[in-house]
């Protein structure tokens, strides 16, 4: 395997860098506010920096504008076009619990496609909380109330319907992804995590896009979708799970886990970020559930076609870039 590592910052050293580049290449996509010492920073560390010049190669890159973290698709897409696999995006502050190579390894294991798989998680509720999994609990960010999200539900895998796990999501000790609400009111401290699991296709487990590791024919489904705040890689994820129906195909979440050292946040501007999509998961949900899609179709194809059956829900920036991001795809065969 040749692990890619892509990731956006405006820090001027990550220190997390220095571990994750021992377990891959890191490709750091930049920033117009990244400080001109992060490039010097990633190259001595035999990484790669992708400028915002560089980066404009690509179609989507003027629709996902600036200043945010969905820069990290052009890195996406540079890690591909040199042959990685598997594909990890991670965030500046998140560091790997243990030897580097060894976290890449143990996740890299969860994609081996002879693995037989005899038990998945689901729910009744068909939305399942990440944060259950973990102590203490909470309640992860993206994952929608007034339902119930806390009760797994554990089904057997018949020998008639062969899964393969293409994602593996490592679960975050300490200052965990939670949703802002949780953060606000309790703060969580996360100790350990209690259970290794992989995900029923069709369980919507709101997952993100730090410390997460893509099987490389998977990465059309990695994009971080601009225009929707703090939802971006959350109904990314959703969209996966839908497509993971079709495909046959699965989360694994779990160990092993990241400590995150969470970057200085403003947190009611993250909550005032994750109202529009609070407000729209269960719409978005049902879209795209009702769209048509098949396994006969390319990833990126039926990707498309769940993206047009939300266009009219989704603000016209997300749309553009999904167009834009599906046509790159398509581009590269």
């Amino acid at each position: 395997m040749n692990p890619a590592i892509v990731t956006t910052s405006i820090n001027t050293a990550p220190p997390a860098y220095a571990q994750w580049a021992q377990a891959g290449k890191l490709i750091v996509a930049g920033d117009l506010n990244t400080p001109d010492t992060l490039e010097n920073y990633v190259r001595d560390l035999g990484g790669v920096y992708l400028s915002p010049e560089a980066q404009s190669i690509y179609e989507f890159s003027a629709t996902i504008g600036w200043k945010n973290i969905q820069r990290r698709n052009a890195a996406i897409m540079h890690a591909y076009a040199l042959g990685h696999d598997p594909i990890v995006t991670v965030d500046d502050d998140n560091f790997p619990v243990g030897d580097p190579v060894a976290w890449m390894g143990a996740h890299i294991e969860e994609l081996d496609r002879e693995r037989k798989i005899e038990t998945v998680v689901g729910s009744r509720s068909q939305f399942l909380n990440p944060g259950m999994f973990c102590l203490p609990r909470f309640h992860g960010r993206g994952v929608p109330y007034g339902i119930d999200v806390n009760s797994p539900v554990i089904y057997p895998v018949q020998p008639s319907y062969p899964l393969r796990v293409v994602v593996s999501q490592a679960q975050v000790l300490g200052d965990p992804d939670c949703h802002a609400v949780e953060r606000i009111a309790n703060h969580p401290d996360v100790k350990a995590v209690q259970a290794d699991v992989i995900i029923a296709p069709g369980c919507y487990v709101a997952f993100n896009s730090q410390a997460t590791v893509w099987s490389r024919d998977w990465a059309p489904v990695m994009g971080v979708l601009p225009g929707i705040g703090r939802h971006d890689d959350i109904f990314a994820s959703f969209i996966f799970h839908r497509l993971a129906v079709e495909y046959t195909v699965a989360l694994h979440l779990g160990l092993p886990a990241v400590k995150q050292e969470r970057n200085v946040h403003n947190l009611e501007a993250d909550l005032r970020a994750e109202l529009w999509g609070m407000e729209r998961t269960f719409e978005f949900t049902q879209r795209l559930g009702a769209a048509h899609i098949s396994r006969d179709m390319p990833i990126h194809q039926a990707y498309a076609e769940l993206i047009e059956g939300a266009s009219d829900m989704l603000p016209e920036q997300t749309v553009k870039f999904a167009n834009e991001w599906v046509r790159a795809w398509r581009d590269r065969g």
